[in-house]
């Protein structure tokens, strides 16, 4: 193989277990037979090796080799600088990966290049020339490798790649052009992630800018945390200091988050500082800090450790004091979760096949009962079973990594900060499904979504949106590769390796239903293609209305009868849809427009609480009308009172009642829906 990594290991928990017990006992080529051979008993109990057998020579045949490849060891077997930082718990395997990938120099003769920059090199072409070819295939690997230089990485070597792709892609031995070991080790060290059809895709733009433009540079490899590339990790800038640091220890976890997450303020003080009584301001005056440092290191989310033990070497005192935090920063190895054994996923498990419909969207104007219709059909769905169900609301705000997850700084148990993959409500629900579909008696789980049109759900679903295609057994009909941090988060819930978890469906056990209001402002349309995938039910405008029927009346001023709530509402709805407004009807207002609590009656039908009415009807039914559904004619609406103002029709509706719709209204709209109802 023209680039050798040792291909029989990988940088993991395993070799990190090696590692130490070689240092711990100081064993080096000079060591002695006796100190050698009890060395490797060790590495049998410690179940580096499955026995002693399997231990035996295992030292100077094959570790020794294998650490001085990979920069933990220098020519004397001694410990370098990162192999120690490897073998003492202070980096994750994911910062050794990165630290060793990006720095691994191909030298033969008067050859010489980074690798890892010309596979980013090929990636950032492809992308340029077509955003749907950026990822590289095991034949692509294979051209790159038979490259000698940089050089030869230019327009007519990404035409030629393009060429291959036209026609049926040629198979490749990946174990023996090094693919496989070469894809695992970018994956590992968080630069890449594999897309669908399991061929390498950027995972990190805003990292890789920085790889490549750091190798640029004056580059010198040593077994230094700083050595190559990770020289010119940038600098956090350090401002005038105001207060003491160590007055601050106990919200280092706060320092951390700042400067590799992008969160806003609130987030912080609800979450991560631990003394209500600090302010963000003091805490970054007495670091050095700025609002301007907020997400400094966002780009190198991942390897904190690492740029933690390059700040520790600086002269300046407080990029040494922020260096000690993030170098202190718990190392939590998802791999050492991986320990549960793997039960193969059901996806079309034996759930009741004639359930309702997986993905439904109740949609009608607003007021006609949608969230009560899901709630009670929800609980029907989950009665006697021990299914559950989530419920959400979308707003213009709301987020992929919010619906699904992402990577968010934790309080551990042991009160230091750490970074977990937060899942959002849909993985949540998705991985209650799957362990349910894994049983016998599988049962149904729900997340409900209100308000879907109010985010943008293209973004918000992302990838997910290819997996609510359901076939005939409510099983997603398309399948899609996992990003590394859902497949690492499904193995550490559901047991087996990341690996168990590279495509995933929907099963059919997990219902997704929402409401929908297109009536309401600032609301994002939906296109086609999403739309086709759910099941829409309309909820009419007068809809489920004789369960208000007969109550909800009140005595307003300016009529000499008590005026009916539903009533009253239709005659508004009947002069919206006029001539004269032409209102759409998912403008109109159905009959729980306001709440049952507001027009609760007594054995009369009379509401019981006139001023709660009253106040809702002017904040609620008065300001929708004034503000969004008769907004542009709204002068000529409320044409039977001063309509200058929202609060002129409020004081007028206590004056004269409905009569703030005109004179003719009681007649032309009140009294004939009366008449009809």
């Amino acid at each position: 193989m023209k680039w050798s990594m040792d291909t029989h290991k990988y940088i993991s928990e395993v070799t990190r277990k090696a590692l130490k017990v070689l240092f711990e006992k100081n064993i080096t080529s000079e060591s002695s037979a006796e100190e050698i051979d009890a060395a490797e008993h060790i590495l049998a109990d410690e179940n580096v090796y499955k026995d002693y057998k399997g231990a035996k020579g295992r030292i100077r045949r094959a570790l020794f080799t294998y650490f001085k490849a990979y920069g933990c060891m220098d020519e004397t077997e001694h410990p370098t600088e990162m192999g120690r930082l490897f073998a003492d718990g202070k980096i994750s395997v994911t910062e050794f990966s990165f630290w060793y990938i990006v720095n691994y120099k191909y030298e033969n003769e008067d050859i010489s290049y980074y690798p890892t920059k010309l596979i980013l090199k090929v990636l950032r072409m492809l992308n340029a020339t077509d955003m749907k070819q950026a990822y590289i295939t095991p034949y692509d690997f294979s051209a790159i490798v038979d490259c000698n230089s940089e050089d030869e990485i230019d327009d007519m070597f990404i035409h030629r790649l393009l060429e291959v792709r036209e026609t049926e892609i040629p198979e490749v031995n990946e174990r023996a052009i090094g693919y496989d070991v070469w894809s695992k080790m970018l994956l590992q060290a968080g630069i890449l992630e594999k897309n669908e059809s399991k061929y390498l895709v950027e995972r990190n733009d805003q990292l890789i800018d920085w790889i490549l433009d750091a190798y640029d540079k004056d580059i010198e490899i040593n077994g230094k945390v700083n050595s190559g590339i990770l020289r010119y990790i940038p600098l956090i800038p350090i401002h005038s200091i105001e207060g003491y640091a160590e007055d601050y220890a106990n919200e280092s976890a706060f320092v951390a988050s700042y400067l590799f997450e992008i969160v806003d303020n609130q987030f912080f003080e609800k979450y991560i500082i631990r003394d209500k009584n600090n302010s963000i301001d003091d805490i970054l005056l007495a670091f050095g800090l700025s609002e301007k440092e907020k997400a400094f290191y966002s780009s190198f989310h991942g390897i904190e450790h690492l740029i933690g033990a390059i700040l520790c070497q600086e002269d300046n005192l407080a990029i040494q004091n922020i260096g000690n935090i993030l170098i202190n920063l718990p190392v939590f190895e998802t791999l050492e979760n991986y320990q549960q054994p793997y039960v193969k996923l059901k996806f079309n498990t034996s759930y009741n096949k004639t359930s309702p419909e997986r993905n439904r969207i109740i949609f009608g104007a607003p007021g006609t009962g949608k969230s009560y219709k899901l709630k009670k059909e929800s609980l029907d769905l989950l009665r006697n079973t021990n299914g559950s169900y989530e419920r959400v609301t979308f707003h213009p705000d709301y987020s992929y990594s919010q619906f699904v997850g992402t990577y968010k700084p934790v309080m551990g148990a042991d009160e230091k900060i750490r970074y977990d993959f937060v899942p959002g409500p849909f993985m949540r629900v998705y991985v209650e499904a799957l362990k349910s579909g894994r049983t016998e008696n599988p049962q149904p789980h729900l997340l409900l979504i209100e308000e879907i049109n109010r985010a943008k759900v293209a973004a918000v679903f992302g990838d997910v949106f290819q997996l609510l295609d359901r076939d005939d057994d409510g099983v997603s009909e398309y399948e899609i590769q996992a990003s590394e941090d859902i497949r690492k988060y499904l193995a550490k819930q559901l047991g087996g390796t990341p690996d168990n978890y590279q495509k995933i469906r929907i099963p059919n056990n997990m219902f997704i239903w929402s409401t929908m209001n297109s009536a309401d402002q600032g609301v994002f349309p939906m296109d086609t293609a999403f739309k086709r995938r759910w099941n829409f039910e309309y909820l009419g405008i007068n809809e489920n209305e004789e369960k208000i029927s007969g109550i909800g009346k009140i005595e307003l001023a300016g009529s000499d009868e008590p005026i009916e709530w539903n009533i009253l509402r239709r005659a508004i709805n009947a002069k919206m849809s006029s001539d004269q407004f032409k209102i759409n009807e998912d403008k109109l207002m159905g009959p729980f427009f306001l709440s049952k609590k507001v027009i609760a009656s007594d054995e009369n039908g009379m509401i019981v609480d006139t001023d709660k009415f009253v106040a809702a009807f002017k904040s609620k039914v008065i300001m929708y009308l004034y503000e969004d559904a008769v907004k542009q004619g709204k002068h000529r609406f409320f044409d039977g009172c001063d309509n200058s103002k929202y609060s002129s029709v409020c004081d007028a509706f206590d004056e004269i009642g409905m009569g703030i719709f005109g004179s003719n209204f009681k007649e032309n709209f009140y009294d004939k829906q009366k008449d009809e109802a």
